[in-house]
């Protein structure tokens, strides 16, 4: 990296339920910081085998990264 570029944050989503997959999808998908999800159980399995995908009203998309 670059002397005094910015190095964008961390965060971490503890619960990928229908509020912090939306927001953690909207803000993954803005790209201003590195974003990683963190689930359980099946909620876990489904989104390493397909990913996140959030149906809205403000526009559909998906997103495949960084799920542990």
């Amino acid at each position: 990296m670059k002397a005094g570029a910015a190095a964008l944050p961390r965060v971490a989503m503890v619960g990928v339920g229908g509020v912090g997959g939306y927001f953690g999808g909207r803000m993954a998908q803005a790209g201003h910081c590195h974003l990683h999800f963190i689930g359980r159980g099946a909620t876990l399995t489904a989104l390493r085998e397909r990913g996140l995908r959030v149906d809205s009203i403000n526009g559909d998309f998906r997103y495949v990264s960084s799920i542990s």
